[in-house]
């Protein structure tokens, strides 16, 4: 059966996202990808936050397509909420460290 508490959760996870990916969120000290180089620069914070929205939405869609795939495709796996709650936590750490690689680059490149 598929679990729609984990999709209801990416769905939040993505709304919280969607607005970083399309640049509404404004420079600001409590949401978003911040870092004192980024909130100094208009155009990096919209363009490093656009990344790293884009990043939490590839990591919903993720958790969505698993959470309709395991019961599907009867994949049995011990744990599965456990799992699901735990690819979340990777996802986001991915999706820090990838957004800060990126940042870095960007500052380098750019600033």
């Amino acid at each position: 059966m598929i679990n729609f508490q984990f999709i209801f959760l990416a769905i939040l996870v993505s709304c919280v996202a969607l607005p970083l990916y399309l640049r509404l969120v404004p420079p600001n000290m409590f949401f978003g990808f911040r870092e004192k180089r980024i909130l100094e620069n208009k155009k990096a914070w919209y363009d490093i936050n656009q990344f790293f929205g884009l990043q939490i939405l590839k990591g919903s869609l993720l958790m969505v397509f698993l959470s309709v795939l395991t019961p599907i495709a009867r994949i049995n796996i011990a744990h599965h909420e456990l799992v699901i709650l735990l690819l979340l936590i990777l996802l986001s750490i991915y999706a820090v460290f990838v957004t800060r690689s990126y940042a870095e680059k960007y500052i380098r490149d750019n600033l």
